[in-house]
């Protein structure tokens, strides 16, 4: 019997082939693209160069790997569409050289996270007693 600490997750429910999970640097990737807007994902026109440097507007510049910018990209659209993305993205994402089954673990990092609940205040506490 092998154990799961064996097989790289996710593919220890999902598959009996080893998955390559993300690199520090290609998890640094997913996780700079939480910022990227959709619009960061094509070529603006002129205008709209001129009208945001006008502007000061900052935009994210394309990766200069194209293997990361695949990922970039690919986190993106999961960010924003979740796994209701089209099918032709993860073919991309296969031909930049990533496993399929690695979509998961970008969801995982791009995925809203419920808010941290914080405890109430002291004060607020003192004077509920008080009361």
């Amino acid at each position: 019997m092998q154990s799961h600490a064996q097989i790289p997750w996710p593919a220890a429910s999902l598959s009996s082939d080893p998955v390559q999970p993300l690199s520090r640097l290609e998890r640094q990737v997913v996780l700079l693209s939480l910022d990227d807007p959709r619009s960061s994902l094509r070529q603006p026109s002129k205008w709209e160069a001129r009208w945001r440097k006008l502007f000061g507007i900052q935009t994210a510049n394309p990766l200069a790997d194209p293997r990361l910018e695949a990922l970039r990209r690919f986190a993106v659209l999961m960010r924003i569409d979740g796994y209701s993305m089209p099918q032709q993205e993860y073919g991309k994402l296969t031909e930049a050289g990533f496993d399929e089954l690695i979509a998961d673990e970008i969801y995982l990092l791009t995925s809203p996270r419920p808010p941290i609940a914080t405890p109430p205040l002291v004060a607020d506490r003192c004077l509920s007693i008080a009361v």
